[in-house]
């Protein structure tokens, strides 16, 4: 019975009300529907504070107004799936690009996963400290599986978000006018470095080798996707650089 009327609110709340209000008794002020409104009020502003705290970018960039219109119809098409609210919002970007004109600000979809990139930074940085034993130096090589650090996220771009992203925050002078677009493709890394937040570029041959392990991949396949890349040689290179940033996670290879 419980599950069931759980089920009907959380229907309710978004978009299937008759379930519900029917057994919502009414007061002298407010009938069945009006009490559902009050509690939709309360649950989709909460979603939209928390929205508001991981993308504060984008916020600025299309004004309060636009931004919370954008909120509520991204609430109202993706209820949370859990209790911890740091957990809500990634798919933003994507309802961005289907669902929302962007022409005054084309970035706007790229900018969101850059700002989800540095929440995601921030919340797993904490619980993520490398494992003893597992930071590769101790092991051969060989024998070992690497993947991205929980903590770390790459974007692609041909906007110059980095920038954008900075002179957007409390305190900072960089100007505008100053930012050079020039459409050239970017990939931004964000990852948590000593407790503060990071944004960097990366070249071509980090690149390759970072994204071969955002699904996890030997050494061996390492080396083979730099080679069939053109950047066999700085295959050495690339790997002791992000394990020495802390990029990267290494564990030994199921048999």
């Amino acid at each position: 019975m419980l599950p069931e009327l759980q089920q009907a609110f959380v229907a309710g709340i978004y978009g299937d009300e008759a379930a519900i209000t029917a057994r919502l008794a009414p007061t002298p002020r407010l009938d069945g529907a009006q009490q559902l409104d009050v509690y939709r009020a309360s649950i989709f502003g909460g979603l939209q504070k928390a929205l508001d705290e991981v993308y504060p970018v984008c916020r600025q960039l299309v004004g309060e107004k636009f931004f919370n219109h954008m909120g509520w119809r991204y609430i109202a098409l993706t209820p949370s799936q859990h209790f911890d609210l740091t957990r809500y919002g990634e798919e933003l970007a994507a309802f961005i690009e289907s669902e929302v004109p962007t022409e005054e600000v084309p970035c706007l979809a790229d900018m969101a996963r850059l700002e989800w990139a540095c929440h995601r930074a921030h919340y797993r940085g904490e619980a993520d400290a490398a494992l003893p034993g597992q930071t590769g130096a101790n092991m051969a090589v060989a024998t070992l599986q690497f993947r991205l650090a929980p903590h770390v996220s790459l974007v692609r771009s041909p906007w110059p978000l980095g920038e954008l992203w900075a002179a957007h925050q409390p305190g900072c002078h960089q100007r505008l006018e100053d930012i050079v677009f020039d459409d050239s493709e970017r990939c931004f890394i964000v990852w948590r470095e000593d407790d503060v937040l990071a944004i960097d570029t990366v070249d071509e041959p980090l690149q390759v080798l970072l994204r071969a392990c955002e699904t996890g991949t030997s050494a061996v396949q390492l080396a083979a996707c730099l080679e069939a890349a053109g950047h066999g040689a700085s295959f050495a290179a690339a790997l002791g650089l992000a394990l020495s940033r802390d990029w990267l996670r290494a564990e030994t290879a199921p048999p």
